[in-house]
């Protein structure tokens, strides 16, 4: 005891440190909403004695810990982890710059996507027999590439090395000058719908039109 009150407890080869009554071989702190219970401080020796140190504290059904005064990692109730915050909103939440020197793995065993760095490239990489897709703004597929290697761009069923498939009214691709901003070549729609329309410029301006409609310059 210490001051009048019990501290630590032995018992059926259990010891309890703040805790009368251990449930396991080693049981830190209860119930008590006071400072300092459930914590455990770790501290060696410290590069020019600043008396730095580590805290495991079980607070609120979470497991946190520190360095010093520093959150480093927050387990989380639910099993949701948290590094650099202690409100993690995912499985995984980081508050940083994530390391990787190795792949990544994405998704089930099996089934997954990977991310690594090969000697001089970054690699996406879908698993045997999976398509590679990419998107934005909440949408994906606006590139895909298929398990032979044939890219989509508006769609996710190319049947040559590239297809490209427009949304209504819009242009399929144009090419720009590497030394200007002037457009060389120039792909949309003609005047009606299914109508393909090529044209090739110097200055901005259409020098040959081909057009589908056998109406060509």
């Amino acid at each position: 005891k210490l001051g009048g009150t019990t501290k630590y407890k032995f018992i059926n080869d259990r010891l309890g440190i703040g805790n009368t009554a251990p449930a396991k071989a080693l049981h830190v702190g209860d119930a008590a909403n006071v400072t300092g219970n459930g914590t455990i401080r770790l501290q060696g020796y410290s590069a020019g004695g600043s008396g730095n140190y580590h805290d495991i504290v079980s607070y609120g059904d979470n497991l946190t810990f520190y360095r010093n005064s520093t959150m480093c990692l927050f387990l989380q109730y639910n099993g949701k982890v948290g590094i650099g915050t202690n409100a993690p909103a995912t499985t995984l939440d980081v508050n940083g710059i994530i390391t990787s020197r190795d792949l990544i793995k994405i998704g089930a065993a099996g089934a997954y996507g990977q991310i690594t760095f090969l000697s001089d490239r970054l690699i996406l990489n879908g698993a045997s027999g999976k398509a590679l897709s990419l998107g934005t703004n909440g949408a994906w597929d606006k590139l895909f590439i298929d398990t032979a290697g044939k890219v989509g761009i508006g769609t996710t069923g190319p049947s040559v090395a590239l297809e490209i498939k427009t949304p209504a009214s819009a242009d399929a691709f144009k090419i720009i000058d590497r030394s200007s901003s002037d457009v060389i070549v120039y792909a949309s729609f003609g005047s009606t719908t299914d109508e393909g329309l090529l044209d090739l410029l110097k200055d901005n301006v259409t020098k040959v039109r081909l057009r589908a409609n056998g109406t060509s310059y």
